[in-house]
């Protein structure tokens, strides 16, 4: 009886170390997916008017220096590292964050997950996409 007893406690054991390591790591992924999306709203935010293709028109469009520089400083604040690209007016941010695990973690060492989110700058009149014109 007591080989079966040391059997099913090392077994579940196991199976509570794999609960929390999947777990933690899920839950470390979800903030990585966080994070990029809240940089890339952050940086969605830096908008410019620029002079739009019929007289006296405006466009709206995104400042790609201020949306960039706006997105990194939302991530070193964050305390995580990452890129962020900007083309036309799409915002894309990706992260890198280490997560350490409290089981494997101390053997195999800190994992790596990353999340990515896009923004785009879209102006709407009465629900429909008016390509940025005001």
């Amino acid at each position: 009886m007591l080989p079966f007893l040391v059997v099913g406690v090392i077994t579940l054991l196991l199976c509570a170390a794999f609960v929390v390591e999947l777990g933690g790591t899920l839950h470390a992924q979800q903030r990585a997916n966080d994070l990029a999306a809240q940089a890339a709203r952050t940086g969605g935010q830096q908008i410019a008017l620029a002079a739009g293709t019929t007289p006296g028109s405006q466009t709206l469009t995104v400042d790609p220096y201020a949306a960039r520089a706006a997105a990194q400083t939302y991530l070193s604040t964050a305390g995580v590292s990452g890129a962020v690209t900007v083309a036309d007016a799409t915002l894309t941010v990706t992260v890198t964050d280490t997560y350490q695990s409290p089981i494997v973690g101390s053997i195999a060492g800190p994992r790596q997950v990353t999340g990515t989110a896009t923004a785009r700058l879209v102006r709407t009149l009465a629900g429909t996409e008016t390509g940025g014109q005001p």
